[in-house]
């Protein structure tokens, strides 16, 4: 469900699973969804899997920022005008610098917000998680959002993609098949089997002495981040230690 432009999500008013399901039935009745949109549906909904991945969160706004290098000042200077408190909704704010709709730079749910713990308000939804006042994002909103992903069949940290197949196959049930058992590499759909590595220097703006205009944003941008997204960051590191220890839902451990 692409959020570019957001009416389409917005008009569709997907508040429960009936919703979900009535959604895929207008769209041929498809059986993936892929939501790129606030989880106004929380799991769990009958018959339904629910499957995310996750990234450590520097990374993935890099990998999205990174392709417009013009947002990198733009997003610095949003932040920098917030206080404690702000309402990231107020459309007085400069949070949309784009030229075109682009949810992962300018995003029309959380507008501000989505550079200030972006993962706990995005699973919280749009009537509690884009609400939250900037710098409010609390310790029990991260123990809310732990509770919501223990309830997903799977859970995967996106550089462990990788080993992910085995719980895809629990996910989705005996009659859809991934080719877990195929010879060929990746099973059916030929999904990855490489692992990406987390790059540690980065994550903590270590880019070396920058050279250029853009080396310069890039680093201001990362800091100004990592000082507003602490519990984004705690959840990342969460997640991590979950799959590591066999606890990523029904379909890796928790079953």
């Amino acid at each position: 469900i692409d959020p570019d432009p957001p009416n389409l999500w917005l008009d569709a008013k997907m508040n429960a699973c009936s919703d979900m399901w009535s959604f895929t039935k207008n769209y041929g009745g498809s059986n993936f969804m892929f939501i790129e949109t606030p989880l106004d549906v929380r799991p769990p909904c009958p018959g339904m899997a629910f499957v995310t991945v996750i990234r450590q969160p520097w990374s993935r706004l890099e990998s999205t920022q990174g392709k417009r290098g013009w947002t990198f000042p733009n997003a610095s200077a949003l932040i920098r005008s917030m206080k404690v408190g702000d309402d990231p909704l107020d459309d007085k704010l400069k949070w949309w610098f784009c030229d075109i709709f682009h949810a992962p730079t300018c995003q029309p749910f959380f507008k501000a917000g989505y550079f200030n713990n972006y993962y706990i308000r995005s699973l919280l939804g749009m009537k509690e998680g884009a609400r939250i006042p900037w710098g409010q994002v609390t310790e029990e909103h991260f123990e809310k959002v732990k509770k919501i992903l223990e309830d997903f069949d799977l859970v995967i940290p996106i550089e462990h993609l990788a080993d992910a197949l085995p719980g895809l196959q629990c996910a989705f049930g005996p009659n859809y098949d991934v080719g877990l058992n195929s010879a060929e590499s990746g099973g059916r759909y030929h999904w990855t089997t490489t692992h990406r590595k987390v790059h540690l220097k980065s994550t903590s703006c270590d880019y070396g002495v920058p050279g250029t205009w853009n080396d310069r944003t890039r680093i201001e941008l990362c800091e100004l981040f990592l000082a507003n997204n602490e519990w984004d960051i705690k959840l990342w590191e969460w997640v991590v230690h979950r799959w590591m220890n066999w606890q990523a839902g029904r379909c890796r451990g928790d079953g």
